[in-house]
């Protein structure tokens, strides 16, 4: 269930931070594809920053994992800062339509 201090929003992008192979501070960012009862549907992108990346720079992205069913904890955990809305396509759902196929879980 949704805790009501979390609102991710389908479609958009936004920065998550992480560390780079060098232990040095770095974000990536991901998108919400879905956002259901139970978490969120995310696709992450291979590219690293060193800094909260630009909203213009979202659009092209490498794509490292096309769909990430995640808790809504696990979410929050990556503490992701909004970077712009947008709009999710068929094509970005196909990971989560055969996970939903499949019957998955989420990470928690």
């Amino acid at each position: 269930m949704r805790p009501e201090s979390l609102n991710p929003l389908e479609g958009a992008f936004y920065a998550v931070q992480g560390t780079s192979d060098h232990s040095e501070a770095s974000y990536h960012v991901i998108k919400v594809l879905k956002v259901d009862n139970e978490g969120v549907h995310i696709r992450q992108y291979r590219d690293r920053f060193t800094v909260v990346p630009e909203h213009s720079s979202v659009q092209s992205l490498d794509v490292a994992m096309g769909h990430l069913p995640l808790s809504y904890a696990a979410f929050a955990r990556m503490d992701p800062d909004l970077l712009q809305k947008g709009e999710v396509s068929e094509e970005e759902l196909e990971g989560y339509r055969y996970w939903q196929e499949e019957g998955g879980g989420y990470f928690a």
